[in-house]
């Protein structure tokens, strides 16, 4: 029988939390049969083997590719659009990294229970649980604060980032992907886009997964190691690419959320200022306005604070805080 949802993973040096993934999956109660795609990127640890052994146990559910040069690497930046979706055989994908997990077992039948009564709905997500390297509770992810059905244009502007492990959506949405996707430096933001686009979006305010803090890529923890103006031209750089694939969005959807888009082209601006600690520019005259708008009131006091004091000065000052750390 071929399974109704596709798992589709992404793994590269998940050699600790691979199992708690992997588990999470396998213990799922549904009442109908799915596989897992998953995607081995050349990792240089012990990932492959934990997926090969996951494979000889459950052979009629893994589909695994073994990568022997990292993909990422070669400028393949949208791993699943590239090797997973076209391999998966589901009505439907949920998504999950291989360092996220889920917490309950009803997951995947809860969500696959309400996409099949929805037949509009192209895209389902959910609330998750923030939790540490080492899995300890951090903090509720809850986009919204009720289930609802979410409009395109709130999709496009979203401010808290759905989980991606929590995405479940239609297989044959992603079996065509537009330009604006399969250039972007990012998988997650563009998709959301693109399936708001060809249907509803319905959130589920349960948290069913956990997104482990740290593990991946954090802009802000690269930005406070290693050589600080290599990581500023890196995060421009990324600034720059989302900009791009907010204007080819805005133009691949003949302009219909031009609004939104110009929203989230700004928010990249203020990004870049942030990153160059350019305070003085984020809160100038042309920009106060919005930034009060788009933070909460205890960020913009920092950022005020910022914009008056010399970076010398604070840095010189921020060792004598607790931890010593900048905000």
């Amino acid at each position: 029988m071929d399974p109704l949802v596709s798992i589709c993973v992404l793994a590269f040096n998940h050699e600790h939390y691979l199992r708690q993934a992997l588990d999470s999956f396998l213990s799922q109660k549904t009442d109908f049969p799915y596989e897992i795609v998953i995607h081995d990127d050349a990792s240089t640890d012990s990932t492959a083997e934990i997926i090969r052994e996951y494979e000889q146990r459950y052979p009629e559910i893994f589909r695994p590719l073994y990568q022997k040069e990292n993909q990422y690497s070669k400028g393949i930046h949208n791993i699943s659009a590239a090797f997973n979706y076209p391999r998966a055989r589901g009505k439907y994908i949920a998504f999950c990294e291989g360092d996220d997990y889920w917490i309950s077992d009803g997951k995947l039948q809860t969500q696959v229970d309400y996409m099949e009564g929805h037949p509009e709905c192209a895209l389902c997500v959910h609330g998750a649980d923030s939790v540490t390297e080492q899995g300890e509770f951090l903090a509720e992810i809850r986009p919204y604060q009720e289930s609802r059905v979410v409009p395109a244009e709130e999709v496009v502007t979203e401010r808290i980032c759905y989980p991606s492990a929590s995405m479940l959506f239609r297989t044959c949405l992603v079996k065509e992907l537009p330009d604006y996707y399969l250039k972007a430096p990012v998988g997650d933001i563009p998709l959301h886009l693109h399936l708001a686009t060809k249907g509803t979006v319905y959130y589920l305010d349960e948290r069913l997964c956990a997104y482990r803090q740290g593990a991946q890529f954090s802009w802000n923890k690269e930005l406070r190691s290693g050589d600080r103006e290599k990581k500023i031209a890196k995060a421009e750089e990324h600034c720059r690419a989302m900009t791009e694939m907010y204007h080819r969005f805005d133009e691949a959807t003949g302009y219909r959320f031009r609004k939104e888009s110009e929203i989230m082209v700004r928010r990249q601006e203020l990004y870049c200022l942030m990153v160059r600690e350019d305070f003085r520019t984020l809160m100038s005259k042309e920009n106060r306005e919005f930034v009060k708008r788009e933070y909460a009131p205890e960020d913009v006091r920092y950022f005020r604070i910022r914009s008056l004091m010399p970076n010398g000065m604070f840095r010189f000052f921020r060792q004598f805080l607790p931890g010593g750390q900048e905000k």
